[in-house]
């Protein structure tokens, strides 16, 4: 049997709060408000959360950081990070990892895994030199797609489609990939399928799987979450979801631990 599926709350930081994401358009994006919490503190969130649904990993999407190259940035509030509710939070950070100058600060935060983002990634080189310093299982490339093109600086990754680039990646000694689909974000709008299938065949799936794939960004509810895990991808990241109550304990736990 493969690894459980995983479904990751998303938080995305900016200016100290959580806001919500809406179809990667940052600059819109204000504070979150959930039926979960009537608060858009970070704490708060992941606390609501865990109480909610029972989870403990999350995806953190650093905005300040990732729009400021770094200069601005919420790492003092995740390094300082205690247990919450009785359960100590692990995390997955997205700060804008540029090269291998820029990794060292992000790792300071203690995370148990860094994100890679192509959106901000400078080139294949630096992305070896991150290996070097951090080691393929501390680390997870997010594919950033707007429709089905690649978001990246790097040419070598922007003219290839998402598989492709997994290719490209995988060949680099990264196992962990996360699909992001920036322009569906917040939207509800449904999976694309047909990208996710042909994702997921690069990476194989089962005994010979060469990788893991998550998927963000556009998730419907349920059904859409129900595909990904027979599919054989490693899990989702959600929010919107998740704050609009369309799932349920009962729900999370038959996705994330599956009878036998």
């Amino acid at each position: 049997m493969g690894k459980p599926f995983k479904i990751i709350p998303v938080l995305d930081l900016k200016e100290g709060l959580v806001v919500r994401g809406v179809r990667g358009q940052r600059e819109q994006y204000r504070p979150v408000q959930s039926s979960l919490t009537s608060s858009a503190g970070f704490v708060d969130v992941l606390q609501a959360f865990y109480e909610q649904y029972g989870l403990t990993e999350f995806y953190i999407a650093d905005l300040d950081a990732i729009t400021s190259a770094g200069r601005k940035n919420h790492f003092d509030l995740l390094a300082g990070r205690q247990k919450v509710g009785g359960f100590f939070p692990s995390l997955m950070l997205d700060a804008g990892v540029r090269d291998a100058g820029s990794i060292k600060e992000i790792a300071g935060t203690g995370v148990e895994k860094i994100i890679i983002g192509t959106e901000t990634l400078f080139s294949l080189e630096a992305l070896a030199e991150i290996i070097n310093i951090c080691g393929p299982d501390k680390l997870m490339v997010s594919i950033d797609i707007r429709d089905t093109r690649i978001v990246s600086p790097v040419p070598e990754l922007a003219s290839l489609a998402p598989p492709e680039a997994i290719r490209v990646v995988r060949q680099k000694g990264i196992r962990e990939f996360i699909l992001v689909q920036i322009s569906q974000v917040g939207s509800r709008e449904g999976v694309d399928r047909a990208l996710v299938e042909a994702c997921l065949q690069e990476l194989g799936t089962g005994e010979a799987s060469k990788g893991t794939l998550f998927l963000g960004g556009g998730i419907s509810g349920y059904d859409d979450l129900q595909w990904l895990s027979r599919s054989g991808a490693g899990g989702a990241l959600v929010a919107t979801i998740l704050h609009q109550k369309l799932l349920d304990r009962e729900k999370v736990r038959a996705l994330t631990m599956p009878e036998q």
